[in-house]
């Protein structure tokens, strides 16, 4: 008897997905996480046998992983999601970096991150601000600042 394979694919885009930096989470915070995607898709389709996350994003500056990855792969390596246990049925899975289609697994996604040049963008807390900067913005440092650094491609330093 031939029987399909029910499996469930997640592709998450990690840096919309999470959005505070990945050093603010704990370990227990990205199992939970991951449990609770499972444990959706499980209560949605009872008869998943499978489930596969994939996080994709910028993974490689040229050809090396970057630091960004080898942390995120330290942490999915480390965390205890599948199998699945619900309701005495075991499902199998994986959470791993997407670093290729499933359909090409040979072609590698290199030079994938993109490099942002020039000083970040500042925030500036408003509510800090003088009043005098506030009355003169054209010779408020802090709003000539945040202008300069606003044109990444014009900074020369």
């Amino acid at each position: 008897m031939y029987r399909k394979n029910k499996i469930a694919i997640i592709l998450i885009d990690f840096d919309n997905f999470f959005k505070i930096t990945i050093d603010k989470y704990k370990p227990i915070e990205f199992e939970r996480i991951f449990k609770n995607i499972a444990g959706e898709i499980i209560r949605n389709n009872n008869e998943i046998e499978e489930i596969n996350i994939r996080l994709y994003g910028g993974w490689f500056i040229k050809n090396e992983l970057n630091n960004k990855a080898s942390e995120i792969l330290k942490i999915i390596t480390n965390i205890k999601v599948f199998p699945y246990i619900k309701k005495m049925k075991r499902i199998k899975g994986s959470i791993d970096l997407a670093f290729a289609l499933i359909s090409l697994p040979k072609f590698k996604w290199k030079n994938t991150m993109r490099e942002k040049k020039g000083i970040s963008n500042l925030r500036i807390n408003n509510d800090k601000i003088t009043e005098t900067c506030i009355k003169n913005k054209a010779n408020c440092p802090i709003k000539i600042m945040k202008k300069f650094t606003k044109k990444k491609e014009n900074i020369v330093l």
